[in-house]
């Protein structure tokens, strides 16, 4: 299969390693020239374009990862979806819960595939914590919390929320199948003026507390999860894939032997096997538009200084 690549920043580079080790026919597009030498240098890839519309125009490319800048996600997607491409769309979906609706109502109607870039949910850690919910292995779950931090430079243009909490809250939205109905979000700007840097988000999911810590300014790196049960606790660290869990009733923590997976090389498998074989991925676009949902309430939280009801 042929398949294109939008963008060939640091996450772009990342979708044509992995689509090339899949054996994919791969071709590239960005607007930068160098960036485009340096890819067919580094991975062997022969076509690359500055020209959205080569990758329109040609009929062989049935199928695209979107890897540009946040803001350009909802135009280049709804662009290739007209023109008949399957698309797996970066996280976050889009910057708002409208477009993104629009997004998944337009694939429907073109019968393409539409996924988006959630791929922790093909991390071994995090597929585990969720079958072990499923089978109520932690009896009433007291709470959830959420750490995603590390040091960034300086975003003019992000907005922290919508780049960097979309794969907490979609963790959350996959461990528990749905979103919380209640959100109250708290936010400070440091190094720069009228933007947040830092964030925590308090939630609450069928009584379940769910706190999510998000933070450009902490330079530790951290993705982890905290599962509070009546039964048992699970420590999961999403980066290394491992997950220790304390019981209770043995009053003892016991590391589960997981084998970590290569996220990225799953997600873009199984949007190869959703083209090719008609299968269904976890990371659809409906779940995609879920998550703007859910922080774009985050959003409304954050400016009204209110709690907000999903």
């Amino acid at each position: 299969m042929k398949v294109a690549v939008i963008g060939a920043g640091y996450w772009g580079k990342n979708h044509v390693r992995e689509y090339c080790n899949l054996g994919q026919e791969v071709v590239v597009c960005d607007i930068d020239p160098e960036k485009l030498g340096q890819i067919k240098k580094d991975f062997k890839v022969g076509n690359a374009t500055t020209k959205l519309s080569d990758i329109i125009s040609d009929k062989k490319t049935i199928a695209a990862s979107v890897c540009v800048p946040n803001q350009f996600h909802f135009e280049t997607a709804k662009t290739l979806l007209e023109h008949g491409k399957h698309i797996l769309l970066e996280k976050p979906m889009t910057l708002s819960y409208s477009s993104s609706l629009e997004l998944v109502k337009l694939a429907k109607k073109k019968n393409l595939v539409l996924n988006c870039g959630h791929i922790f949910r093909f991390n071994n850690a995090v597929k585990k914590l969720r079958e072990m919910v499923q089978a109520k292995e932690f009896g009433r779950i007291y709470l959830c919390k959420l750490a995603w931090t590390n040091m960034e430079n300086i975003f003019p243009d992000r907005d922290i929320l919508f780049d960097l909490a979309p794969h907490p809250f979609d963790i959350v939205n996959f461990v528990f199948e749905k979103n919380p109905q209640q959100v109250y979000a708290i936010g400070k700007d440091f190094r720069r003026e009228g933007g947040e840097e830092a964030a925590f988000v308090n939630a609450v999911l069928d009584g379940i507390l769910v706190n999510l810590e998000i933070s450009w300014i902490t330079p530790k790196k951290s993705r982890t999860i905290t599962l509070v049960g009546e039964k048992k606790t699970a420590f999961v660290d999403a980066l290394q894939q491992t997950m220790d869990v304390f019981d209770i009733a043995t009053n003892k923590i016991e590391s589960i032997p997981l084998q970590p997976s290569n996220p990225l090389a799953a997600e873009l498998k199984q949007f190869i096997d959703c083209i090719e074989k008609k299968s269904v991925s976890p990371a659809s676009g409906e779940a995609g538009a879920e998550v703007i949902h859910i922080i774009e309430k985050t959003v409304e939280s954050m400016r009204s200084k209110k709690i907000v009801t999903m």
